[in-house]
C-alpha cells in the first residue's frame, strides 16, 4: 500500500522506491514484482516504475486535484446547477476541482443556460434510458474509464433520477471511487463513499 501510494503521485525510480519506503532492495524487488504480476504496475520506457491506472490508489493520500463526475437534473424552480452547487460545497471544504463532467438527457439541458455549464463535459443519455440502470451505468462507466489511469475522481449521485443514483453508486462501488450526495435545502454534503472507506477497503484487500 505504501508503494501504491507513492507512486499514485508520480513514477519513481527504484532507487526512490527504496529511500521513501526504508525497505532493502530484495523487499523492494519483491513487492514491485508482484504488483506487476497483479497488473497494477509498469516500467516505463526511462526505468521508472508507474501505476497503470490512479484509481483507487491515489486516495491512499490526499490528493491536490480531482475530476468531478456529476449528474443534471431538470431545472424546475432552481437557479443554479445542482453540479455547481456540489463543485462549490466541494472547493469550500478543500476539494479542488480541476475538471467535470455531467451526464444528463438532452431536455433537462435546454432548460438551462448554456453559459452557466460551460465548465462541463457534457454526456447525454436518451430519455428513455433513464429507466434502464445497467444503460446508465454504462455511460457512467465510460466517463470513469477516461479518467480513471490519470486522475482522482469523485462522483455525485445527487441530481436526475432514482434510477441514475442507483447507477453511479454501482460504479463508484466497482471501482472504489468517493462518492458523494447533495442535500438541497441546506446546501449540506455527505459522503455516501468516504475517501477514509476507501482507505480501509484497501487495507482490508492487502492485508488478506
Amino acid at each position: 500500500m505504501l508503494i501504491l501510494g507513492l507512486l499514485s503521485q508520480k513514477p519513481l525510480a527504484f532507487s526512490d522506491i527504496r529511500k521513501l519506503t526504508g525497505l532493502k532492495d530484495a523487499s523492494v524487488s519483491h513487492y514491485v514484482r508482484k504488483l506487476i504480476g497483479l497488473g497494477l504496475l509498469r516500467k516505463t520506457d526511462i526505468g521508472t516504475y508507474k501505476l497503470v491506472y490512479k484509481v483507487p490508489f491515489c486516495y491512499l493520500h490526499d490528493c491536490r486535484r480531482y475530476t468531478y463526475i456529476g449528474l443534471l437534473g431538470y431545472r424546475c424552480e432552481r437557479m443554479e446547477p445542482e453540479p455547481i452547487t456540489s463543485i462549490k460545497i466541494l472547493e469550500e471544504n478543500g476539494y479542488s476541482i480541476s475538471g467535470a463532467y455531467i451526464l444528463t438527457t438532452k431536455s433537462a439541458y435546454s432548460g438551462w443556460e448554456k453559459t452557466l455549464l460551460d465548465m462541463f463535459e457534457v454526456m447525454f443519455i436518451a430519455d428513455k434510458d433513464l429507466l434502464s440502470i445497467p444503460t446508465i451505468e454504462k455511460k457512467i462507466e465510460g466517463i470513469v474509464l477516461s479518467e480513471y489511469k490519470k486522475n482522482p475522481i469523485i462522483l455525485d449521485c445527487t441530481a436526475l433520477t432514482k434510477t441514475a443514483t442507483i447507477a453511479m453508486y454501482n460504479i463508484a462501488k466497482k471501482y472504489m471511487i468517493p462518492l458523494i450526495y447533495i442535500y438541497e435545502n441546506t446546501k449540506e454534503y455527505y459522503w455516501v463513499i468516504s475517501i477514509e472507506d476507501i482507505r480501509s477497503e484497501l487495507k482490508s484487500i492487502f492485508e488478506h
